[in-house]
């Protein structure tokens, strides 16, 4: 995991079958230390397994229980195509790349303007 920001964190993920080990790795460091947006690089990333579907609930659960966000980024056309078919791309939100997903958690973050 990289920081991005103090409270925003990047988790590159690695190709199948290894994601669903590292999100586990992430859900408990998460589960310890609630402190952390969670912005996770889809780049290597091809397929999913059902297993690895699984635990991107399991996380998102876990950061919605400490109001926190999950963001999902540079997910390929297959990919996207498997949320989309098993009925999940709204359970989760995308962005193209990185640094729009830091955009969008910073721009949340900011404090409104007292009117």
């Amino acid at each position: 995991m990289q920081n991005l920001s103090e409270d925003i964190v990047l988790v590159v993920m690695p190709e199948e079958p290894h994601v669903s080990s590292k999100l586990t790795a992430v859900i408990d460091t998460i589960d310890k230390d609630n402190a952390y947006h969670v912005v996770l690089d889809f780049s290597r990333i091809e397929i999913l397994t059902s297993s690895s579907i699984s635990k991107l609930i399991m996380l998102r659960d876990v950061l919605r229980k400490h109001d926190r966000r999950l963001i999902l980024c540079t997910v390929s056309t297959p990919t996207r195509c498997i949320f989309k078919v098993v009925g999940m791309e709204r359970l989760f939100q995308f962005c193209n790349d990185k640094m729009m997903a830091l955009e969008e958690l910073e721009h949340c973050q900011q404090p409104k303007s007292a009117v």
